[in-house]
C-alpha cells in the first residue's frame, strides 16, 4: 500500500472521528438548551428549588450556557446569597460571546438538515408523480390505477404538509439567527448583576453593570431609581443626577441620599 493511499486513509479516518464527535457536541447542546428550557417554566412558578436542578444539569453538557448560569443568578438574588448570585452573573457575561457562537453553530446545524429534509421530500413528490404517470401507461382507467392515484395524492398531500412544516421551523430558526447576532446581554442578568454586587457595597462595580445597562437598553429605564443610589455611593454625583432626572418614577428615599451625599440641595 503506497504512502498516498495511507495517508489518505488516515485523514478519512480523522475526518469521521471528527465529524461524531461534532455531532456529539451538537447533542449536548441541544439536551442543554432544552433543560434551560425546562428550568425557565419552574422559575415562573416560582420553584426555586426545581429550577435550580434543571439549570445545573443544563451545565453539565454545555458550561458556556450563558442563559443558564444568568438564571442561577437570579435564583440565588432571590435568595439573597448575592456572593453567589454576583459569581453566576460574571460568568453568564463571561461566556456570552461563546454561548451566542455555539449557539448559533447549532442553529445552523439544525437549519441544514432541515433543508436536507425538504430536499428528500421534494424529491419523493417527484417520484410519486413519476411513478402515477408510469402505471397510468400500463393499467389506466382500472380499479387498481384508481385506487393508485388516490393513494398517491394523498402521499403527495402528506408530503405538502411535512413540507411546509419543515418551511416555517425554518423560518424561526432563520429569525432566531438573524437576532442572535445582535443580540445583548440579557437586562434582567445585568441588573441582577448590579444589585448583587450593589448587596455587596461593591458600588463601583455595581455601578458599572448598571451605566451599561442604560446604553444596551436605551428605552429602558425603570432601573434608573437604583442606578441613581448606586452612583451617589459610587461618589459620583454627575451620574447620579442623570440617572435621577431621567428616571420615569420619583423616589423621595434616593433623592434624600443624593441631597446628603452630593450636597445638591435643587429640586429634580
Amino acid at each position: 500500500m503506497t504512502k498516498k493511499v495511507l495517508f489518505f486513509l488516515f485523514f478519512l479516518f480523522l475526518n469521521s472521528v471528527y465529524s461524531e464527535t461534532y455531532r456529539v457536541k451538537l447533542k449536548k447542546i441541544q439536551a442543554s438548551l432544552f433543560e434551560t428550557e425546562k428550568g425557565k417554566k419552574f422559575l415562573l412558578k416560582k420553584d426555586y428549588g426545581k429550577a435550580e436542578k434543571k439549570f445545573t444539569l443544563a451545565l453539565k453538557d454545555f458550561k458556556e450556557n450563558s442563559m443558564a448560569l444568568g438564571f442561577l443568578g437570579i435564583i440565588y438574588l432571590k435568595k439573597r446569597e448575592y456572593g453567589k448570585a454576583s459569581d453566576f452573573f460574571s460568568k453568564s457575561l463571561q461566556y456570552f460571546p461563546t454561548y451566542k457562537e455555539k449557539y448559533g453553530d447549532f442553529l445552523k446545524k439544525q437549519l441544514k438538515k432541515i433543508e436536507g429534509k425538504i430536499f428528500v421530500y421534494e424529491k419523493q413528490k417527484e417520484f410519486c408523480r413519476i411513478d402515477e404517470g408510469g402505471i397510468c401507461d400500463f393499467m389506466c382507467n382500472t380499479a387498481a390505477t384508481v385506487e393508485l392515484a388516490k393513494r398517491r395524492k394523498e402521499d403527495l398531500a402528506t408530503i405538502d404538509l411535512k413540507i411546509e412544516k419543515l418551511r416555517k421551523r425554518k423560518k424561526i430558526i432563520e429569525s432566531q439567527l438573524s437576532i442572535l447576532g445582535n443580540i445583548k446581554f440579557p437586562i434582567a442578568f445585568r441588573i441582577g448583576y448590579a444589585e448583587s454586587l450593589f448587596a455587596q457595597k461593591n458600588y463601583l462595580a455595581a455601578a458599572k453593570q448598571y451605566e451599561t445597562a442604560a446604553l444596551d437598553y436605551k428605552n429602558v429605564k425603570t432601573f434608573y431609581s437604583k442606578a441613581a443610589l448606586c452612583f451617589v455611593f459610587a461618589g459620583n454625583c454627575e451620574k447620579a443626577k442623570y440617572f435621577l432626572k431621567n428616571s420615569p418614577r420619583k423616589d423621595l428615599s434616593v433623592e434624600k441620599e443624593y441631597i446628603n451625599h452630593c450636597g445638591n440641595k435643587e429640586k429634580r
